[in-house]
């Protein structure tokens, strides 16, 4: 889901932190009275720097800013008599044109839908899930999605949507590359959808905005209606 990329800020930058970590944690040699030597392992502030940032969510404020527009816009839309309402499952990731990033995205989310005109719907979602780079990002999408053409038992449907998604590194980069701001991460989003519908099923296809590292990129996942 929504997966910009750019890695080459973000690996510099992982690198720098492993080299220092290797030297805030070596052990050292001291020569005592005597002649002998003790070694002394030496650490960095704070118990040493990891070789890797853990998988974590995001503690800071501005995190809970989107999911507290969330827990908003689905409280207000419960009085708007939704007609559908969905779970989505996040499965994965092509990026075409570059390998250096993660294409296993797995992540959950919960929707709505709203039919406006015969087979014009609305829809708002939002959740979480394993991004390109190895974080856990939320998203809140709003978007809007038609019926285009029966293939079969299916109905193949197409859409857009906008919204804002968390996204740690490829935030950096833009503020380091193209002096983009960096607002605590936070980035907003834009894709094209199209999806077939099987009975109470969308298996949709998903794709957004490539930077000039990657040629296309495609998410899929699988929306299901209760």
């Amino acid at each position: 889901m929504c997966s910009p990329s750019r890695v080459s800020g973000a690996r510099a930058r992982q690198t720098i932190g492993e080299s220092r970590a290797g030297l805030a944690n070596r052990d050292l040699a001291f020569a005592e009275p005597g002649g002998h030597r003790k070694a002394v392992k030496v650490r960095a502030a704070g118990g040493g720097l990891p070789d890797k940032e853990p998988l974590a969510i995001p503690v800071s404020p501005l995190y809970r800013v989107p999911m507290r527009i969330l827990i908003l816009l689905l409280l207000l839309s419960g009085t708007a008599h939704a007609q559908d309402r969905y779970i989505g499952v996040v499965i994965g990731s092509a990026h075409i044109g570059n390998d250096a990033l993660n294409n296993f995205n797995p992540g959950l989310s919960y929707g709505m839908r709203w039919e406006r005109r015969p087979g014009t719907e609305w829809h708002l979602e939002g959740g979480v899930f394993h991004n390109s780079y190895d974080e856990v990002s939320p998203f809140v999408i709003v978007g809007i999605h038609i019926p285009l053409f029966t293939l079969g038992p299916a109905e193949i449907r197409g859409g857009i949507s906008t919204g804002l998604g968390y996204y740690r590194t490829l935030a950096i980069d833009l503020k380091d590359d193209y002096g983009i701001p960096n607002i605590g991460g936070y980035l907003p989003l834009a894709s094209a959808t199209l999806s077939a519908r099987l009975g109470k099923t969308d298996y949709r296809l998903t794709t957004v905005p490539p930077d000039r590292d990657t040629t296309a990129i495609f998410n899929f996942s699988i929306a299901r209606r209760f």
